[in-house]
């Protein structure tokens, strides 16, 4: 393996302030991000549990300050893969700001929209019926109202264009774009578009430190089926095309090949970058085989940084190598390595549950100076690096 080599998460003590940390936690459902400020202060991105536990709790616990905010929580959008964790941590931290995309004239967020169709106040009530929020959707909304009320503040409605400057670090939103919002949120069918394509109005967010750009996907996509997506990543390349240029990624949508577009998944040049990669076990991704999600990564980027490996997933050894790095060709389906006996289960679509983890055991952290360079990998248990 060319590069810096990651260390064990386990051996970070403490973090190097005049650095940006970038924590990922990816157990197989969900995922969130915990972002350690030049100087001070934390940014949290969505939310997942792990072991019963919440990684972005645990990373808090463990490298934030006691005097230190939480300058931001930005939800991508309502999805229970994205939410779960969330109301506990609001009111564990007391974030300064709620961030979520939404648009003005009129003002309106996408967790209006869903908090109005839980209640069965929407625009589209005769949809109600078919809509239905998933409990850690509807614990984050419960978390958002009682956040507003305490604060007596409003949450932030984040399109393209806004923009949040926290000392050195400068935050921007690329997606959607305002219109995209008010278009998505017309009269006529918009919860049902909220229960089927919420994806659609991720937010995807640029963090900004001095040369150093990190660009965080959210679960935007590109294509549905052969078709591209109104919103999605043609649109915001379409905008801004500088994001191809970037010392850090969190691939959007877990790596799958609908999400990706060839002007980021671009070779890099002379200068490292950090890929990173969550697993979604419900959808089995990411995909390894050919012409797939990972090998498309792979053909631009040598490395991956995956979070975990996918439930039906395995190394062929069984274990993960003691380095940390796997090869493409390695990984297989779970059944071949650890079959049940089952000819039926053994033979058929894999969706075991993956083990139980650790909070911080599908966790990556990278850290990057004002440069844009790589100056420090540590990876949790289970995350390990893909190669081709």
């Amino acid at each position: 393996m060319d590069g810096l080599k990651p260390d064990e998460l386990a051996q970070l003590d403490g973090l190097d302030r005049g650095l940006l940390h970038v924590f990922v936690a990816g157990p197989g459902v969900g995922e969130g991000l915990a972002i350690a400020l030049p100087g001070a202060g934390w940014v949290l991105v969505d939310g997942c549990r792990a072991g019963g536990d919440l990684p972005l709790r645990e990373i808090l616990s463990r490298w934030r300050a006691a005097d230190e905010s939480v300058e931001a929580y930005v939800f991508t959008h309502p999805h229970a893969d994205h939410a779960d964790g969330i109301a506990e941590l609001v009111e564990a931290t007391a974030p300064l700001r709620i961030c979520v995309a939404g648009a003005t004239r009129p003002e309106r967020h996408v967790f209006q929209l869903a908090r109005d169709a839980a209640k069965g106040d929407s625009a589209d009530a005769d949809e109600f019926g078919s809509f239905a929020l998933a409990r850690e959707v509807l614990n984050a909304l419960q978390a958002m109202r009682t956040w507003e009320e305490d604060l007596q503040r409003k949450v932030d409605a984040w399109y393209d264009g806004c923009s949040l400057q926290i000392g050195a670090v400068q935050i921007l939103v690329r997606a959607p774009s305002g219109g995209e919002v008010r278009a998505f949120m017309r009269r006529g069918g918009a919860v049902e578009r909220l229960r089927k394509r919420a994806n659609d109005l991720s937010l995807v967010v640029e963090v900004r430190f001095g040369r150093c750009r990190v660009v965080l996907g959210g679960d935007l996509p590109r294509l549905r089926g052969n078709a591209k997506v109104a919103s999605g990543w043609d649109a915001v390349m379409r905008r801004h095309g500088h994001l191809g240029t970037h010392s850090g990624f969190k691939v959007p949508h877990h790596g799958s090949r609908e999400a990706l577009h060839p002007k980021m998944n671009t070779a890099r040049g002379q200068d490292e970058r950090a890929w990173l990669v969550t697993p979604y076990n419900a959808s089995h991704l990411p995909r390894f085989d050919p012409e797939e999600g990972a090998q498309a990564l792979l053909a631009s980027e040598p490395r991956l940084l995956v979070t975990a490996m996918p439930a039906s997933r395995a190394t062929a050894g069984g274990r993960l190598p003691a380095s940390g790095v796997i090869r493409r060709s390695q990984i297989v389906a779970r059944s071949t390595v650890q079959p049940t006996g089952n000819p039926f289960v053994d033979g058929g679509r894999d969706v075991r549950p993956a083990k139980r983890m650790r909070p911080l055991d599908a966790v990556w952290c990278v850290a990057f100076d004002q440069t844009g360079a790589l100056r420090g990998l540590w990876r949790g248990r289970e995350a390990f690096v893909l190669e081709e």
